[in-house]
């Protein structure tokens, strides 16, 4: 959920600009049908997972992952993923899309700057 207070330096600062900031972001996320146009980006995702060349079964953390247009080839190709993005239609549209083929990917609705996972969760991130 959005956090309206972030921290520098490990302390916690409010700021209701922020705050409002990554409301409207959010909204504007949720504003019509991102999750049909991201179908578009696939073909380009998987182009790019390839050139990485990640091996099966790695740990990997999709950041602001949209309706899984990465997430999803990426676990296909058998990388164990998990994606987070700030909108809720998004992340409903990952995981409906995930079930219908069969995945097991892990879809969470969060803020980027305060994902709730450990430091040791991932090999990586994108």
């Amino acid at each position: 959920m959005l956090n309206e207070t972030y921290e520098i330096n490990s302390t916690a600062i409010a700021d209701p600009t922020l705050a409002s900031l990554k409301a409207k972001l959010r909204a504007a996320w949720m504003d019509g049908d991102y999750a049909e146009f991201c179908e578009y980006m696939k073909p380009g995702a998987v182009q790019i997972l390839a050139g990485w060349r990640i091996e099966p079964g790695v740990r990997l953390l999709d950041v602001a992952c949209g309706a899984g247009q990465t997430a999803i080839p990426a676990a296909q190709a058998g990388i164990q993923v998990t994606g987070v993005d700030i909108a809720s239609n998004l992340i409903a549209a990952a995981r409906k899309q995930a079930a219908s083929k069969g995945l097991d990917v892990r879809f969470d609705e969060g803020d980027a700057e305060h994902l709730p996972y450990s430091d040791e969760a991932f090999d990586g991130v994108f």
